[in-house]
């Protein structure tokens, strides 16, 4: 039987909305966000050094800097998340001058914007909140650690990874090995619920990763890959229902025929799933500079339904966003 599952939305500051023709950009933010978040309409955007928390119209309601000072270029915060009670933890990493070396940190806000506790050694590059207020996040050896709410730490794993917590707090996470791509479900005492394998073996997988998991469970994720759709590096979607069989596969390959490389996905209410990236046009050459930004969209059968193509002065790419 398949569960109702969690849904964690991460959300990336960008102009994803000149992607399609029939929305209006209201404003827009260039600081480099490295993670955001909506709740209530507000925003809250993670940047190097500070969290700002913005109005719906664009209007900074208040910023904060983070506890350390020493932060060096590829530092600084990089995910923020918010618990069922409105604390905001965030992670991210900065320079030991203790240790003299690059170190992990993580910390909570309570509503006040006080900080509740604080740690180092966990929390950068990866960061969920359950529905329980649990945190998971890595250590610097790259183990998966469980807290509580306090900051306690429940258990900590060297084996499996994470990218997804649904509500009963089962795990799933994706791997690549020599090429195949793997998810895996475990439940919330890390038994090994269902392992999924893509079935092609004379692709390569450049990149993926779980996009997002709807209320039937089913497990959307996307990337690129090489051999697959007749290009040269194309957008790759899959979804997979709850029991980890395949229900569909999906590519796009830009009108270059050349690279592209979606780096997030979205999937709407009615199942229809939104693929965004970059795409190289006809005579770009792989110049980043010369990138397009596209959006797919493909129908709860994985059948594509449109394309939007984004194109700015430099180049760019869309690097997440929800609907």
């Amino acid at each position: 039987m398949c569960v109702r599952n969690y849904i964690l939305l991460l959300f990336f500051l960008l102009p994803y909305e000149s992607l399609m023709a029939q929305v209006n950009i209201e404003w827009i933010k260039y600081k480099n966000p490295r993670d955001i978040i909506l709740d209530n309409n507000r925003i809250y955007v993670a940047y190097m050094d500070s969290l700002f928390k913005y109005e719906v119209s664009g209007k900074i309601e208040w910023a904060k800097k983070i506890p350390f000072d020493s932060i060096k270029p590829g530092q600084g915060l990089k995910n923020v998340e918010l618990n069922s009670k409105k604390e905001i933890v965030a992670g991210g990493s900065f320079w030991d001058t203790t240790l003299n070396q690059g170190n992990f940190f993580l910390y909570k806000y309570d509503t006040l914007l006080n900080v509740s506790w604080l740690m180092d050694s966990i929390g950068d590059g990866f960061l969920i909140v359950d529905n329980k207020n649990n945190i998971y996040a890595y250590d610097k050896s790259w183990d998966l650690v469980k807290m509580d709410n306090g900051g306690n730490i429940l258990w900590r794993d060297s084996i499996i990874w994470c990218n997804y917590v649904d509500e009963l707090g089962n795990i799933y996470y994706f791997r690549t090995t020599n090429g195949i791509y793997y998810i895996f479900k475990y439940d919330s005492v890390r038994i090994k619920q269902w392992e999924y394998q893509f079935p092609g073996i004379s692709i390569t997988v450049e990149a993926v990763g779980i996009g997002e998991i709807d209320e039937y469970g089913n497990v959307y994720s996307w990337g690129w890959m090489m051999g697959y759709c007749g290009g040269d590096q194309d957008y790759f979607a899959l979804k997979v229902d709850c029991t980890g069989t395949q229900l569909w596969t999906a590519c796009y390959n830009g009108t270059g025929n050349y690279v592209d490389k979606a780096y997030a996905l979205a999937v709407d209410k009615n199942g229809g799933v939104y693929l965004t990236g970059e795409s190289c046009p006809p005579g770009c050459g792989g110049a980043n500079t010369n990138q397009n930004m596209v959006t797919v969209k493909y129908d709860s059968s994985g059948v594509q339904q449109w394309v939007r193509t984004y194109s700015r002065p430099g180049g760019g790419y869309a690097h997440g966003y929800t609907i």
